[in-house]
């Protein structure tokens, strides 16, 4: 696999993230995601969670995450010198700081579009039921990012999307829970021993 710049990769971080924003935005006039739109941005953002987890970017994220929390900790009165120095440390890591934040609220608005979709589609409809099996994407998306910020001390932003899975996960009713239990049974799915 060749090696990629560090910069290459933050690159593609930051547009992803300006058109997971975009697609948002430009949505605002109408009431929800289509289904379509909402598929693009769930494939945008397994793609920003593989490309953060590449080792050259972890390593940038890391530093950036340990130099926050550094910041925060000093609290004592700065110099002119310090003050400059802390500037350049914030625009350095601008991209690895918009990370978590950014995934955490991409996922709240997935979130949200999903049930708009289910209050303004008709329940007989097949745009509805295609619309019931895109929790599925959204529990599995959920426990990726989850898994990866559970690598930072992060439980606030951890926690946003937790209450996400737990909305999805408590409103099933036991028939419902035994009724998917078996069916990733018989597809031998990778969570079939969970």
């Amino acid at each position: 696999m060749p090696c990629v710049e560090p910069n290459e990769i933050k690159m593609k971080i930051e547009v992803i993230i300006l058109m997971i924003g975009t697609l948002f935005q430009t949505t605002r006039s109408t009431t929800f995601l289509t289904r379509d739109q909402w598929i693009t941005v769930y494939d945008r953002v397994r793609e920003l969670l593989r490309l953060s987890q590449t080792p050259e970017f972890m390593a940038q994220l890391i530093l950036a995450h340990s130099t926050s929390i550094k910041e925060e900790v000093d609290e004592k009165e700065l110099t002119a010198d310090e003050i400059i120095e802390k500037m350049a440390n914030q625009n350095l890591f601008e991209t690895e700081r918009s990370v978590f934040p950014s995934l955490s609220t991409f996922l709240e608005r997935m979130d949200e579009n999903l049930w708009k979709s289910y209050q303004k589609l008709a329940p007989s409809s097949i745009d509805y039921l295609l619309r019931i099996n895109d929790e599925n994407k959204l529990l599995f998306l959920i426990d990726e990012t989850m898994a990866f910020l559970s690598k930072f001390d992060l439980d606030v932003f951890r926690a946003r999307i937790a209450l996400i899975k737990l909305t999805y996960l408590y409103y099933k009713n036991d028939s419902i829970y035994t009724k998917i239990e078996s069916r990733i049974l018989q597809k031998g799915g990778q969570g079939s021993n969970e």
